[in-house]
């Protein structure tokens, strides 16, 4: 490392860089970001101009060359993903890549080869294993407390997801299955501590607007796991792991959700429980609107783990190997429905 900070130069200037990578680096005051380049030359300026010493880039490739970079991250649409690692991993840099790692499979060896002998730190965007929520129903599947696993359950219905440009590009890229898919086939096996076995979906909609999606299967472990994901309907972001002895619930966009559910939660001791649980959980809910909501705090997480595994040699949250087993799962389910839905 050049200082003790991260001069870090980014590659994207969308709406996932400026509402929940720009949040994170204003919190951190060890990442400078340096570099900014777009397509879009002017959004590129505007997301500068909002943090101090960062300056709009022409070129991508002059951005990922510059000498007094340490990292370099990719928040670009998927299909560039890989010439953007292979180029900045060549120049030496750190790499941090948002999800899906790439919506070309057949690229996923070569990126993994040249990552494992680049002697280079490289993240991808996985936020959701750095979820509080998350950590906190892996901490208890850790433990022992829901006894034997047998079924993960998600839905994740995004009415008011941004679409960029390349959501409606033709093949995979834009699917609901790659773009959310891989979000929880990726958690799915990071909460189980296995990998996906078997997969299987279903994909109804006449546009991309208007998609949704179930994926079912099992994972090594004999564990369940289904979700939907839609572009349609009310919010929701819900969670539901069912062990042996015990289950757990939560969503992701509500701080104080969470819930342990017992056998001897029924009736009015189910009531009753779900009430102190709620209660319980207030300190940590004003805690979350100060920070922006344990979203954003996902985002936050997931930086500050990839600047210390640069510094220390500690983990990533998520491995490109880790985010390259999401897309060999998903990638092919989108494949098969990519003439139902365009």
């Amino acid at each position: 490392m050049k200082s003790k900070g991260l001069n870090l130069g980014v590659i994207g200037a969308g709406y996932a860089a400026e509402h929940l990578h720009w949040p994170a680096f204003r919190r951190l005051p060890n990442v400078r970001v340096r570099l900014v380049h777009d397509a879009d030359s002017a959004r590129a300026a505007r997301l500068a101009a909002q943090l101090p010493g960062a300056a709009p880039s022409d070129s991508p490739h002059r951005l990922i060359a510059d000498p007094s970079l340490d990292a370099v991250a990719i928040l670009t649409p998927p299909d560039s993903h890989a010439g953007l690692l292979l180029a900045a991993l060549d120049a030496g840099k750190h790499v941090f890549v948002e999800k899906p790692l790439t919506s070309l499979p057949e690229q996923i060896p070569v990126l993994l080869a040249r990552a494992q002998s680049s002697g280079r730190v490289v993240a991808a965007g996985h936020n959701l294993r750095c979820h509080r929520l998350v950590r906190k129903a892996k901490a208890i599947l850790q433990s022992g407390a829901l006894g034997q696993l047998f079924a993960l359950r998600g839905v994740w219905i995004s009415p008011t997801r941004p679409r960029a440009p390349w959501n409606h590009a033709p093949g995979i890229a834009g699917s609901v299955l790659m773009d959310i898919g891989v979000h929880h086939i990726d958690l799915f096996a990071y909460l189980a501590g296995s990998p996906i076995q078997t997969a299987h979906a279903s994909l109804l909609g006449p546009n991309r607007d208007s998609e949704s999606a179930a994926i079912s299967g099992s994972l090594q472990n004999g564990t369940l796991f289904t979700t939907v994901m839609a572009r349609q309907g009310p919010y929701e972001h819900s969670l539901h792991i069912a062990g042996s002895r015990a289950a757990i619930e939560f969503s992701c966009q509500r701080a104080n959700a969470f819930r342990l559910v017992e056998p001897h939660h029924l009736g009015l001791h189910a009531q009753l429980a779900e009430i102190t649980q709620y209660l319980s959980q207030l300190p940590a809910l004003l805690s979350s609107l100060r920070t922006g909501g344990d979203w954003l705090d996902s985002y936050f997480t997931q930086w500050s783990e990839f600047v210390a595994a640069i510094h220390t040699g500690s983990p990533v949250p998520c491995t490109i190997r880790e985010a390259a087993a999401a897309v060999e799962v998903c990638a092919p389910l989108a494949s098969l429905h990519t003439g139902a839905a365009k």
